[in-house]
């Protein structure tokens, strides 16, 4: 009865280690979870401001290239003025 009752306590031992181990290992898991959704979030928010920044520039060139069109047609009007 003895040797039963220890085999039942190393057994029971080795479950009490076996389940700190896979609670360590669900609490690493988590953490790495948490890292992960935390990065998703950052990506999102970075794609976020380079399509805004995108449509900024976009803008920006749009208004360079009217101030071109701009520039030329008084430049023309000017060369076309007497001396």
């Amino acid at each position: 009865m003895a040797v039963k009752n220890s085999e039942v306590m190393a057994q029971l031992t080795e479950s009490r280690q076996s389940v700190l181990k896979l609670e360590s290992d669900l609490e690493d898991k988590d953490e790495i979870l948490r890292e992960r959704f935390s990065l998703m979030n950052e990506n999102r928010e970075l794609k976020f401001r380079v399509a805004t920044q995108n449509e900024r520039l976009d803008l920006c060139q749009q208004e360079i290239e009217n101030s071109r069109v701009e520039l030329r047609s008084l430049e023309k009007i000017i060369s076309q003025l007497p001396d």
